[in-house]
């Protein structure tokens, strides 16, 4: 009897403990979804346009808020119209698919045998196979000034035949982007990083996958830091990788240097 009394009031007193128990817990995923990362954001069950309206009108907005959200909104659109879509590769294949993809976006493509570079004129003049062709390879892209984030990196997959690739001036480049070069580890050559302002030291660390790398432009990147050390340690790894926009001579450079021999 006297146990029964003792359950019966902590059901009484401690309704707390019964209340957890209904609360249901999110449990995280067994396999890796990259649309719950922070870079491939997409539209989560129970957002709808009616709840975003009202979010809108009741908050007091700025005219600097306005601009961020339109800044938000213009990414927001390149970033899903960078996605990787998969139909698209199955009917060109992955190296046609590549090009139609960067193409469209200015950048510029070289096939493996062709001395002429493919550019938007050859894609809007239909010299471009719009299905899928064999014998097409592509061994160089060139990407300069073109708007890449890191979504659009994926469409650039299964390049079996990819020597050089071009991301001069890309202002969307950082060490997310350059995490994704494990893609072309096997056959990536010659990489051009300059004018990437976004990129830093802990990016150029992630190009130790390039194993067959023989030349790493690092010209006007002002965020790494330590670049002399980064470099030398990059070809500790990689020892036929050169790299430029390095100065050798730098003393204080020479200075740090000694402290290891």
């Amino acid at each position: 009897m006297l146990t029964q009394r003792i359950v019966s009031k902590s059901r009484y007193y401690l309704p707390c403990l019964y209340q957890q128990r209904s609360i249901k817990v999110r449990n995280l995923p067994i396999k890796y979804d990259e649309f719950e990362t922070p870079y491939m954001k997409t539209k989560k069950p129970g957002e709808f346009f009616i709840s975003n309206f009202y979010a809108m009108v009741q908050r007091k907005w700025t005219l600097a808020d306005i601009k961020n959200y339109r800044r938000w909104k213009r990414m927001d659109e390149i970033r899903n119209s960078q996605r990787y879509v998969s139909e698209r590769h199955k009917i060109l294949g992955p190296d046609l698919a590549t090009t139609h993809f960067l193409l469209s976006r200015g950048g510029k493509v070289k096939f493996k045998g062709q001395d002429e570079w493919m550019t938007r004129g050859h894609l809007d003049n239909d010299q471009i196979p719009s299905s899928y062709v064999p014998g097409y390879f592509v061994e160089e892209l060139d990407a300069t000034d073109a708007v890449l984030l890191y979504e659009g990196f994926e469409n650039m997959c299964n390049l079996e035949e990819l020597k050089k690739l071009i991301l001069h001036d890309c202002p969307f480049v950082d060490d997310w982007c350059l995490n994704r070069m494990y893609m072309f580890a096997n056959t990536l050559e010659y990489l051009d990083l300059s004018g990437c302002k976004n990129i830093t030291e802990r990016g150029i660390c992630t190009l130790h996958v390039l194993k067959k790398l023989k030349t790493l432009d690092i010209r006007d990147t002002p965020n790494i830091q330590h670049k002399e050390l980064v470099s030398l340690l990059l070809q500790d790894v990689i020892p036929r990788c050169e790299v430029i926009g390095i100065n050798y001579e730098d003393p204080v450079l020479l200075k740090r240097i000694e402290k290891y021999l």
